[in-house]
């Protein structure tokens, strides 16, 4: 994998991630002059081909967590000491978290007050934090197996009786390996289903309520606490697709300031006494008029390059907090217009949602003069986008395995 650049006198930064989140943050460090190194889990990552990178480091997903003190020793070697770590996903975000003490011996690290994290990772301590804050929220199963306390229902039954359709998650990132990120339920056919195949893991997965709409009314803000939880500034978008249709990650998404859904990632993240970068998604239900809690990520979201194109550099705040530096004053404004794609993956999660070429094809020809923004593409760093093109034509022709679902 490439990657030549010169050193700077700023701490280089060790990302460890992959895909389009840690891509953003190699590319806005990139642009500050800082060096980076990348430690990446599985050979053809497309973020390990960017040509910014000072070195792409390759380690193991199983000896990265069962042997953390290995994993240290093998950055020891490659990484030089004071450097700043940032992860680029919640598996690396919960290694930081849990092993702090030993990682700040050698090298520097952003980490929220203890035990936050882990709170926040798990779906159903994430909720029931959630509860205090007075903040609106869907209907949530905690777990679908078990008795509920009265011995006379089950999650199981009280799953049933929902109204369709639901979507399932898994409470902690272990199970996506399982289901997936989540999976939608339309009928209770499919819940008998669902139940009969997943009887081993029910008593790990979360049931919500559907908020009714589209995609469109998805908004996801992307921000920044001080040391004090103090909201430093924010960036928003309106959601235009996912991959998988409807379920998935970002795909297509525009660039538009919304202060409602600002206050209420404001709102959280001071109640919960929350520092550092955050991804907050809302969904807009048009029954209540209301934008309804979704989840938060504690940590740069995938689309934090669209926020750096935009205005809003996060993974700049991120790192001068890691080395305690003072950030800048005064809140910035976010450039609104611009549209974000992972253009293969977005088309290839439309086609599999049976929409037609014409329904696409004018979707894109309707914002075809807005400034874009590739999540993977760059004119100035083009292998990443080639590397996750091949990935998606190939997950599109069914080479690339499916989760058990």
């Amino acid at each position: 994998m490439p990657g030549n650049v010169s050193q700077t006198d700023q701490p280089p930064v060790v990302v460890i991630g992959k895909g389009a989140n840690a891509l953003g943050v190699i590319r806005s460090l990139h642009g500050r002059g800082v060096d980076v190194f990348l430690v990446v889990t599985r050979r053809g990552d497309a973020a390990g081909y960017s040509r910014y990178l000072r070195k792409t480091l390759l380690f193991p997903t199983s000896e990265m967590y069962a042997a953390p003190d290995k994993f240290l020793e093998f950055l020891e070697k490659e990484v030089p000491a004071g450097s700043v770590v940032i992860p680029a996903g919640d598996p690396p975000m919960l290694w930081i978290s849990m092993h702090r003490q030993k990682i700040r011996e050698r090298y520097l690290v952003h980490c929220l007050r203890e035990g936050l994290a882990e709170s926040i990772l798990n779906k159903n301590t994430q909720i029931e934090m959630l509860e205090s804050t007075g903040v609106d929220f869907p209907v949530t199963l905690f777990g679908i197996d078990g008795d509920t306390g009265g011995g006379q229902f089950d999650n199981r039954e009280k799953l049933l009786a929902m109204d369709w359709p639901v979507i399932i998650k898994p409470t902690v990132a272990e199970y996506v390996r399982h289901i997936g990120k989540n999976v939608i339920l339309r009928s209770r056919a499919e819940a008998d289903s669902f139940v009969a195949k997943h009887a081993a893991i029910l008593s790990h997965l979360q049931a919500q309520e559907f908020i009714p709409g589209d995609d469109r009314h998805l908004w996801v803000c992307n921000c920044f606490f001080d040391e004090h939880s103090r909201l430093k500034q924010a960036f928003t978008f309106q959601r235009l697709g996912l991959w998988p249709a409807h379920r998935g990650t970002t795909s297509y998404a525009i660039s538009v300031a919304n202060e409602e859904v600002c206050a209420l990632s404001q709102k959280i993240g001071r109640d919960w006494g929350f520092t550092g970068p955050g991804m907050f998604e809302f969904k807009y239900d048009e029954r209540k008029s209301v934008y309804r809690y979704l989840e938060l990520n504690p940590r740069l979201g995938q689309c934090n390059w669209f926020d750096c194109c935009c205005g809003i550099d996060n993974v700049w705040y991120l790192y001068l907090l890691s080395q305690g530096q003072p950030l800048p004053g005064g809140i910035p404004r976010q450039r609104d217009g611009v549209v974000c794609h992972s253009l293969l993956a977005d088309i290839h999660a439309r086609l599999k949602d049976r929409q037609s070429f014409f329904s696409i094809a004018r979707l894109y020809m309707r914002d075809l003069f807005k400034p874009h923004v590739g999540q993977f593409f760059s004119l100035y760093d083009p292998l990443p986008a080639f590397v996750a093109s091949v990935y998606a034509a190939k997950k599109f022709l069914g080479f690339v395995p499916q989760y058990n679902r």
